[in-house]
């Protein structure tokens, strides 16, 4: 497995190869990771690492001219680990990974199976590095082509992804496998001795309502429109608080917060250790999640889900996918104003909080569960080397 990231790093990518890993170990696959220098080491995954250039620790999902280097090594290691273990397949975590992989493959002719985590060009867009229709853009799209031409079969987490692979870049649905994110039940663990003592630092026995945000904290997650909601919410209402659990950008946001005077309602705690996530979960009344990529899964919805924590989300098509019904929409590219009412009315009806909250577990539980949806991926893996 191929993973051109800093496994592991407390975030949804990272997630979603773990539990992946776990789910194919307890089947009785072997699976060698190689990723980048840094990360935290989890027991019980087999990792190879690049080299250490300790100049450069930052485990945030950022463009970095770095990635350049640390990817050449990370192909060289991958080289060496396909020539030590002969593996079966080659899993490329993101376009990157399946572009070093497919090199690698120039010389081992495996099967090659990419985990897209979305539109590589339209991240882009997103992020601003280029606009849509540009020269770069359309460079972009040819290069996103040539990795689909490449792979034996593409992952994706959700169907929107799948009908932007189809209609688009003309991929045949044959290759493609919709491998939804999903939670392990099974193993939810909070500790209900931490928890205690959250709500007494946090003081949050004063606050009717508790949000809670847990995921990457950047534009294309919304962070602005969301502290820009709470800010016109707290005009409405003053028996809330937001927790924004994540990272990066911890101290730019709570200098935003502070700016917008949103001290007292608004607590910014930074990252939150996967382990230790549902534990400060279950700190909240409701949840809360404004990203912007319509072709990227939403595992925090999973998270927020199982605990019955009903989410406000926009509503785009990935969301629905996720959710279904089960959750609070707002009307997608509208102005916080608009955000700040809807959630004003939500929160002045605790029955529908109670009820959504109730569907979202059901929902979750029934159709999210990682035992369920990580079959496709042992589908994926039979139709591309005909063993199980």
């Amino acid at each position: 497995m191929i993973a051109a990231t800093p496994f592991f790093s407390h975030r949804g990518c990272h997630i979603r190869i773990y539990e992946e890993i776990s789910f194919l170990q307890k089947r009785g696959h072997s699976v060698k990771l190689v990723t980048y220098h840094f990360g935290e080491n989890i027991e019980g995954i087999d990792t190879e690492r690049i080299p250490n250039f300790f100049w450069y620790k930052n485990t945030a999902s950022y463009l970095s001219l770095h990635k350049i280097y640390f990817d050449i090594f990370v192909l060289f290691k991958a080289f060496i680990a396909a020539i030590r273990h002969k593996p079966d397949i080659l899993h490329c975590h993101s376009h990157e990974g399946a572009f070093i992989g497919i090199l690698v493959n120039v010389f081992f002719r495996k099967k090659l199976i990419l985990d897209s985590q979305g539109s590589l060009s339209d991240d882009f867009v997103v992020f601003g590095v280029f606009k849509r229709n540009s020269f770069f853009y359309k460079l972009c799209i040819l290069f996103e082509k040539f990795i689909y031409r490449y792979s034996d079969a593409v992952l994706v987490s959700n169907k929107s992804n799948y009908d932007v692979l189809v209609k688009d870049f003309k991929i045949s649905p044959k290759k493609i496998f919709v491998v939804a994110d999903g939670v392990n039940a099974e193993s939810l663990d909070i500790n209900k001795e931490l928890v205690k003592n959250l709500r007494a630092k946090y003081n949050l026995q004063k606050y009717r309502h508790v949000i809670v945000y847990c995921g990457t904290m950047n534009e294309s997650e919304g962070i602005e429109i969301l502290l820009e909601t709470m800010k016109r919410l707290k005009t409405k209402r003053n028996d809330f608080i937001l927790l924004l659990m994540g990272y990066p950008n911890v101290e730019h946001y709570k200098d935003v917060a502070k700016k917008m005077g949103l001290e007292d309602c608004v607590n910014v705690l930074g990252r939150i250790n996967y382990f230790e996530l549902f534990s400060h979960l279950y700190l909240g009344t409701c949840a809360v999640s404004f990203k912007m990529l319509t072709t990227e899964g939403n595992l925090k919805l999973l998270h927020y889900g199982i605990l019955g924590l009903p989410a406000f989300c926009f509503d785009h098509s990935s969301n629905r996918y996720i959710m279904g019904g089960h959750a609070f929409y707002l009307k997608y590219q509208e102005a916080p104003e608009y955000y700040a009412e809807k959630i004003d009315e939500v929160l002045n009806s605790p029955g529908r909080i109670r009820l959504k909250g109730e569907e979202a577990k059901k929902w979750v539980c029934s159709t999210h569960s990682n035992s369920l949806l990580l079959k496709e991926l042992l589908e994926a893996y039979r139709e591309n080397n005909g063993k199980d």
